[in-house]
């Protein structure tokens, strides 16, 4: 920056000139304040500008100790008062951009935050809408099918219980045979015992499709 240049000029009479900002800071200040940027880069300048307000503040103190030293010669205390002005002027304005920056950087960091979720609610809502088409889709031709097998198995079942002799083993059911059991498996949960809901929702509030609701008898009683 301009004032620190000059700055750096005073002190080479004491032979220790503070460290020069970097070049362009200013202008990559704007940038961050002004243009689309990545929060990465906003905080990598958000840490220049607190380092170059570390600076002015280290170089305020020194020129206010030689400024108020009562061995210094006017000339020379006079010279470190106006190099306080100039230095002071460069916090405050170095200040300023640390707030717009935190500013900026907490900004920048809920937009990306907010695209992060748009872009994961896009995928997660595209991905429910095809399985959605996919259940539309196969789901009522899917139970249909599956009600037609239970119940035929469950017919086979009960023909076979009527061919089982006393003293031999019992016949296993079409079920037991697809799924691999040579006997009986009482322990084993049967794929008719499962619940298959009606697609349409207004077919779904009149009951299940599987199992299939046993059918209402009515008596008439004669008075």
């Amino acid at each position: 920056m301009s004032v620190m240049l000059d700055i750096a000029a005073i002190f080479d009479r004491a032979g220790s000139p503070p460290a020069k900002p970097a070049p362009g800071q200013e202008e990559r200040n704007r940038r961050v304040l002004t243009t689309d940027v990545t929060s990465f880069e906003a905080a990598g300048v958000l840490a220049e500008v607190h380092n170059s307000l570390a600076e002015a503040d280290r170089q305020y103190a020194l020129a206010r100790g030689r400024a108020l030293d009562p061995v210094a010669k006017p000339e020379s205390a006079d010279v470190d008062r106006k190099l306080m002005e100039r230095l002071s002027f460069e916090r405050d304005r170095l200040s300023v951009a640390v707030t717009q920056l935190n500013d900026r950087v907490a900004q920048l960091q809920e937009q990306e935050k907010a695209k992060a979720y748009q872009a994961a609610l896009d995928a997660a809502m595209a991905e429910r809408d095809e399985l959605a088409a996919r259940l539309r889709d196969r789901y009522p031709a899917l139970v249909t099918e599956m009600v037609a097998l239970f119940t035929a198995i469950a017919a086979s079942d009960a023909r076979l219980a009527t061919l089982n002799r006393k003293g031999e083993p019992l016949l296993i059911g079409a079920e037991y045979v697809a799924r691999g059991f040579a006997t009986h498996a009482t322990h084993v949960p049967r794929l008719w015992q499962s619940r298959l809901v009606k697609f349409d929702p207004d077919e779904a509030q009149r009951g299940l499709a599987w199992p299939v609701p046993a059918p209402v008898s009515l008596s008439i009683r004669h008075g």
